[in-house]
């Protein structure tokens, strides 16, 4: 018995303009075969996907490498997007390093979480391919619902997809259940729920997956910002309602939250709390952030500062430049209650004394801010600008207390 979709013995009713023979019926087929290229065109295989940065690959071994052409196969097959293709065969360096018959580690995902049961490296990567398209279609369609803007940055959505090729696509809900921002903290909260023993090497008690998995994957990854010189500022806001400039004198009585060795003042300690506890910035991974120095100018020795630093000695982009200038708003925002002085933030200052010019440019004689946009891009390949980023605060908040 033939399906009701199958189209045999119907009548096919052809449109209304194809009715008439002829010439017009031709006209109608070039429209038709136009529009469905036009529609079409847009789902080609190998279109780049919306990725922050570029990525390289770095050490990997020729026995993955003599694979990338099957890899580049499958993903075509998948429809996934020709510049994940390092990222995909960083992953393949990460779960065998060419060195195992089931290359990407796809045994689980084909067989039910029965480890072993591929033996052959073809089968591994069309089964590894299809893991990986779903777990990142999955993820791309909770980032588009996520109301967290962090949330939807390429690079998070990327990072998780990674994850949970590691972990399976119970992260993905998981991830986006607890804020959709991604993080090892995140990964080790998954890793310990579902783990079935507390005892597995250096992992312990993160028993279930590799809690760590992004970052090995990132290993074999250089991470490149074609668009450095677009580090903007558009999304800062200012604070015109009167800022608050006269403050009581504070001494140096608290101990400086991020460092037991010195002391800030109340305000100083206060601010830094209220951002740890709004989750407005974590110390994790490449992130750390320090209040008092000993050196001998500036705020931080007087217990009046603190940094907050995204990447040290490179500027921050993507979800890092996203975080920084969420931060740098709220103490702006804040500033009557928080007794902010001044912030600094990508090559750029607020302050409570001038707060009808908004957010200023930079400068530093000593650093050498601003940094001009058309030397960023080669500024970022010499090591010995390193100190300019972070000179010119583009790799930090900083913020200065009353």
């Amino acid at each position: 018995m033939a399906s009701k979709s199958s189209g045999i013995g119907r009548k096919v009713i052809l449109p209304f303009g194809f009715a008439f023979a002829g010439p017009l019926f031709f006209i109608g087929i070039v429209i038709i075969i136009g529009l469905f290229i036009i529609i079409t065109s847009g789902n080609q295989i190998g279109t780049s996907t919306n990725i922050s940065a570029t990525a390289a690959t770095r050490s990997i071994s020729p026995q993955v490498l003599r694979f990338q052409g099957e890899i580049e196969k499958a993903m075509q097959q998948q429809q996934l997007p020709a510049n994940l293709l390092p990222y995909i065969l960083a992953l393949t360096m990460q779960e065998s390093g060419g060195n195992h018959v089931d290359i990407m580690q796809s045994s689980e995902s084909m067989c039910n979480g029965r480890i072993g049961c591929i033996q052959d490296p073809a089968t591994s990567i069309r089964y590894g391919i299809r893991h990986f398209k779903s777990v990142w279609d999955q993820t791309n369609s909770k980032a588009k619902s996520a109301t967290n803007p962090a949330a939807k940055d390429p690079e998070n959505i990327l990072k998780i997809t990674l994850q949970s090729y590691n972990f399976g696509p119970g992260f993905v809900g998981y991830a986006f259940q607890n804020g959709g921002v991604f993080s090892e903290n995140l990964a080790r909260a998954f890793s310990l729920k579902h783990a079935t023993r507390s005892s597995c090497g250096w992992r312990s008690p993160y028993c279930y997956g590799d809690y760590k998995y992004v970052e090995h994957v990132y290993r074999y990854l250089t991470i490149n910002d074609p668009v450095i010189t677009n580090i903007s500022n558009s999304n800062l806001v200012g604070n015109n309602s009167a800022p608050i400039t006269k403050w009581t004198a504070e001494s140096q009585i608290v101990v400086d939250p991020t460092s037991p060795r010195g002391r800030v003042t109340r305000r100083t300690a206060d601010m830094y709390r209220e951002v740890i506890s709004k989750k407005l910035f974590t110390t994790e991974g490449y992130r750390s952030a320090s209040c008092y120095s000993p050196r001998t100018w500036g705020e931080h020795p007087k217990g009046r500062a603190c940094d907050f630093v995204y990447q040290f000695n490179r500027p921050a982009t993507g979800m890092d430049l996203s975080d920084g200038t969420k931060l740098a708003n709220y103490l702006v925002l804040n500033q009557q209650r928080l007794g902010v002085k001044y912030v600094i933030w990508s090559g750029k200052i607020w302050q409570a004394s001038e707060p009808e010019k908004g957010w200023q440019t930079y400068r530093s004689s000593f650093y050498g801010c601003p940094i001009e946009p058309s030397k960023m891009n080669s500024l970022l390949k010499s090591k010995a600008a390193n100190s300019l980023w972070t000179g010119c605060h583009y790799d930090h908040v900083h913020v200065s207390m009353y």
